[in-house]
Order: C-alpha cells, then structure tokens, then sequence
C-alpha cells in the first residue's frame, strides 16, 4: 500500500512539474498557434510553487526524483527573476541625466465608485500619491478629465499638483462632457507626441512623447493593452472559488473564451508599438498596463530589446494587480540603453485596481 502511494504521489509531482517546464515556452510562442500554452504560462506561479514543494519533499524523502525537480527549477531561472526582483542596492553612474517616470492606471479615478470610499476620497489620495512620490513625469491609464461646470477632476489640476507644465492626452471617448482615454504630464518639455494606431479596432490605447530631459532626448510610451474586461459574473469566481454550480461553471467558460479573445489584440497591438519603437531616433521607454504576465508572448516582446526596470533595480515580489484576480504583474517600465534604472518601487496603497510604479531613471552621458 505504501508503494502504491509513494508512486501515486511520485507521479502527480513529475506530472505538475513537466507543465511547468512547458510553461517555459509560452513567452517565445504566439497564442494563435497554441492557446493552451497561453494558459500554462498563466498557471506559471501555481506550478512553480507545486514543483518546489515537489522538491523539497523528495529530499525530505530521499527520493532520486529530487535531482529532476531541482533541474526543472534551475532550467526556469530566468523566468523566475521576472516575478522575483534581487536588487538591495545600485550604484550611481557618474554623469548622469536623473529623472523619476511613474504610471499608474487609475481607474477613472473612482469615479464609478468601485471601491468602499467615496471618489472625492479616492481621487484626492491619488493626486495626494502623485504630490508625495514627486515623478518627474506621470503616465496616466484609464484617465478622465471633467469638463462640467463642477467638475470631478480636471487636466488642470492634475497638472497643478504636480507641476507638469507640459502634458499630451489622447482621448479615446466623451460622455456627459467628460474625456476618457491616456494621458502623459511632464516638467519637461514635449517636442513631439503621438498616437499609435491599433491595428484591432479604431479605440487608441497607445501614445508617445519625444521628452527633452537636459540637452538630451527619449522617446517616451504610455500604453494600455487589451484588457479582459472582466464583468460581475466573472469576478465572483474569485469571490468563492470553492463553490460548484451551474452558474459557477459558465462563469470559468465566459473567462475562458474571454482570456482566449484578448491574446490576439494585445499581440496585434504590442507588434504595431515595436515596430514604432524600432524606428524610434531616440533611446525609448515604455510603462502603462500590459495586461498580461512576465510569463507571455507580449512580455518578451519587449524584454527581448529592452530592460525590465523592475528586474534590473527591483526587490521582492512585483506584484501590481489590486483587483480581485490574482493576476500578479501586469504593469511594467521599459527602456532601452543608454538609459538605466537606479531603483523600481510598487507603491502598495490601493486606490485603483492597479498599484502605481515608479522608478528613477538616469541617462548615462557618453564620454
């Protein structure tokens, strides 16, 4: 009886663990051609968990197995510095151009009243947040700005409490005289800026802006990638994932076919932004709401060029969803060399489903 356990134990270990050295490949292969991979890579941090526990109860055991767990582990290192970030210290470059970018989607603000305090409150301790952390330069996803007579809140007053005295929005809709779309404010001044087109439907989510921080330019990107758009009946899944029935059953297939349906925009789109980027004649950033993992297909797009600022100046766990879903990281800062990151920080205040970033950033002046 006990052979027949230790096997059966044996089996479920290897068996969790082979779908995470899968789950490996889900960055290098488009959805369209696999789209179960896809979902591999989203289980990514249940297996890994799985396979560590895996290993440390073989050698708890004295299994022999414990040397194929340990070599799967080894194999996904460098995924698993992606949701881990190593850096206590950086040092300084010498001559330096220094500035602080943060992004945030902020959810219309509260506007809606998502969450349990009031939107004056809520808004209020955002642009609180933006006065405290000081960014050089702002990045805002699912922004709003009011043009009523008594307004929620305004371009204006954004810029004021910050002191960005350049900005570039992109409307992407208007309702009851109120502008929803993206938004960058800047202290420095915005020679160019720009819209990418989405190449899956006619809403831009996408922006630039040609930043001249010193005597110097980058290419900055404010983008928000497909998102799942999540409605009520697939949020109470998270609510009560223990419970079976009927209306819990069609809710994991509504999910299902909707994580299935946004791979193909969010590719689209990440390919149409690249291809800008190579194009760009400056050195070029890029943060905003991916809505998608370190483990997928977009998110090695751009780490194949550029570097991930929270693996290169972050520490601890990166976690930027506050929502309901545990979706981990899914908001990120890019850039490209000459440019270098001195340190990357979460703020882990909850006023938005989306935990604001920041990093301060230097660009390094060639000798």
């Amino acid at each position: 009886m006990k052979a027949i356990s230790r096997i059966l134990i044996q089996t479920i270990f290897i068996l969790f663990s082979s779908l995470l050295l899968i789950s490996y490949l889900s960055p290098f292969i488009p959805p369209k051609k696999l789209w179960w991979l896809s979902f591999l890579g989203l289980a990514y941090p249940i297996l890994l968990l799985f396979t560590i526990f895996s290993l440390l109860f073989s050698i708890w055991k004295k299994w022999k197995l414990v040397y194929l767990f340990l070599l799967i582990f080894i194999i996904g290192l460098p995924f698993h510095y992606r949701f881990f970030g190593m850096n206590i210290s950086t040092s300084e470059p010498e001559e330096t151009s220094s500035f602080r970018l943060m992004s945030q989607n902020v959810r219309l603000f509260n506007l809606y009243d998502h969450l349990s305090e009031s939107p004056k409150t809520i808004k209020d301790s955002i642009i609180g947040r933006f006065q405290s952390i000081s960014p050089d330069v702002l990045c805002i996803q699912e922004y709003l700005s009011d043009h009523n007579s008594n307004p929620f809140i305004h371009k204006k007053e954004i810029e004021k409490a910050g002191n960005w005295k350049h900005s570039f929005e992109h409307i992407v809709w208007k309702h009851q005289n109120r502008d929803y779309g993206i938004a960058t404010f800047s202290r420095y001044p915005i020679l160019e800026s720009g819209k990418i087109e989405n190449p899956s439907n006619n809403k831009v989510f996408s922006i630039y802006t040609d930043l001249l921080i010193d005597t110097d330019t980058i290419r900055l990107y404010n983008v928000h990638l497909e998102s799942i758009r999540l409605q009520k009946e697939e949020y109470q899944l998270f609510d009560h994932p223990t419970e079976i029935s009927n209306s819990t059953k069609q809710g994991i297939k509504s999910l299902a076919r909707k994580i299935l349906k946004a791979y193909e925009p969010r590719v689209q789109q990440t390919r149409s932004i690249v291809k800008h980027m190579e194009q760009s004649p400056y050195p070029v950033i890029i943060c905003g709401d991916f809505n998608d993992t370190p483990i997928s297909y977009v998110y090695q797009q751009f780490n194949s060029f550029l570097n991930d600022a929270f693996i290169q100046s972050g520490f601890g766990i990166g976690g930027t969803y506050a929502g309901r879903v545990p979706a981990g990281r899914i908001d990120y800062i890019f850039y490209a060399a000459p440019i270098q990151s001195t340190q990357f920080n979460v703020d882990r205040v909850k006023l938005s489903d989306h935990y604001a970033i920041w990093t301060d950033l230097t660009l390094v002046t060639a000798k």
